[in-house]
């Protein structure tokens, strides 16, 4: 007979803190109860998409839902999650997308435009994923590219897996901006730079020098040896210093800032791209290492990626903000101080109880291969109340109490 498993009081609570740190991950900061289209097109937010509502037209993009509307007016529809989107506003009640519906508005906020002209609709709103146009099967992992925030099967992008990678991008945005290779090796990236600042920052010391070198070689001391104390007549005032002094003070007033290099000299204008349809990797710090230079700039936003020059962009941003709003986790240690000892103990006991009767029930189920239904999970609940009154009507003590 195996080896029963109880479980204490902090198990059931890392249990419960751990579950919903997952689920802010995804959700973040939204709210389940207010329509998010009255904040415009958010710089996050999870996105759903409604299977029930779609529209069957092959031309006619399917919209995409906030939180609180997959909740409240799909609360009965198959709803799929995209996980987030950026500059996306709610779609939910739009007669753009459906306006197909007999009664398309939106419950949480009826008063809302026919069309929310900057979203941006990839395949996932149609339940189509990858290059491949699945459906996503709930067991193939994949990854999502954060320029076109499409998913895609590791196995079609050329990947094993993604443990090592922090940020990907796919093939095909990666052929959109070729540019963005030159960062893939960031190690080359980061010698690129103080190469570049260590020689503009001497580029004026330099040119002096070679000025001067003339001058250094046709005045040669007058005697090699000891050095000999120079007489104060010889000791040189400030007004009368030597060309050498004056050099050292041009240089240090010409040393540029290395901010203000960094920002004027380009990083990838000697950079020469070999085409290849490959995806790009990346770490985490690779955003900093983003040439900012004019050219670079006008770049990102003729591209419509300027996102990426922000690092509050990032999923891993995304999250860690997410970890912070644990309703949960902030309640945790009030809750076990307000329980005293006997109470710790009541508790434990109800909870490991419960766990044993919900296997006794289930074990036929499994025995049998029979499917457990919404109903048989309620009559569960149902009888369980119903033996507790018993018990309490019939003055018998719990077990704690014995």
């Amino acid at each position: 007979m195996a080896e029963e498993v109880t479980y204490s009081i902090d198990d059931i609570i890392q249990g419960e803190v751990e579950l919903e740190q997952e689920a802010n991950v995804i959700l973040g900061s939204a709210s389940d109860q207010h329509c998010s289209y009255e904040q415009g097109y958010l710089y996050r937010q999870p996105v759903f998409s409604c299977i029930t509502c779609r529209s069957n037209e092959p031309n006619k993009p399917p919209g995409g839902v906030c939180l609180a509307c997959s909740l409240v007016c799909h609360n009965k529809h198959e709803v799929e999650e995209l996980y987030t989107k950026r500059f996306f506003r709610c779609d939910c009640g739009n007669k753009d997308k459906f306006g197909h519906l007999p009664e398309a508005k939106c419950q949480l906020q009826p008063n809302k435009s026919d069309c929310n002209e900057l979203n941006i609709y990839c395949d996932n709103f149609r339940g189509l994923y990858c290059t491949c146009k699945k459906v996503f099967d709930g067991e193939t992992e994949m990854i999502q590219c954060i320029i076109c925030e499409d998913w895609f099967h590791l196995q079609h992008c050329g990947l094993e897996n993604s443990d090592c990678i922090d940020e990907f991008i796919c093939p095909l945005c990666m052929d959109d901006n070729t540019f963005l290779r030159f960062y893939v090796d960031n190690a080359k990236t980061e010698e690129a730079t103080k190469k570049i600042v260590e020689n503009i920052g001497n580029k004026s010391v330099n040119e002096d020098l070679e000025g001067t070198k003339v001058l250094a070689d046709s005045n040669p001391p007058a005697s090699v040896g000891k050095m000999q104390e120079p007489s104060p007549d010889r000791i040189e005032k400030p007004s009368e210093a030597s060309p050498h002094h004056n050099l050292k003070r041009k240089a240090q007033a010409e040393e540029p800032d290395a901010k203000r290099v960094k920002e004027s000299l380009c990083k990838i204008e000697n950079y020469i791209n070999i085409p290849e349809s490959k995806p790009g990797i990346y770490n985490n710090a690779w955003r900093q290492e983003l040439c900012r230079c004019g050219n670079c700039l006008l770049k990102y936003k003729s591209n419509k990626i300027e996102f990426l020059l922000e690092q509050t962009d990032t999923i891993t941003y995304y999250e860690q903000q997410a970890k912070h709003t644990s309703s949960f986790s902030n309640s945790v240690e009030a809750f076990k101080e307000i329980l005293n000892p006997t109470q710790r103990n009541e508790l434990l006991y109800q909870f490991n109880h419960m766990k044993e009767d919900l296997n006794d029930f289930l074990r036929p189920f499994a025995q049998e291969g029979r499917v457990v239904s919404k109903e048989d999970i309620q009559k569960f609940f149902e009888d369980l109340t119903k033996e507790r009154e018993r018990l309490r009507d019939s003055g018998i003590p719990p077990d704690t109490c014995k």
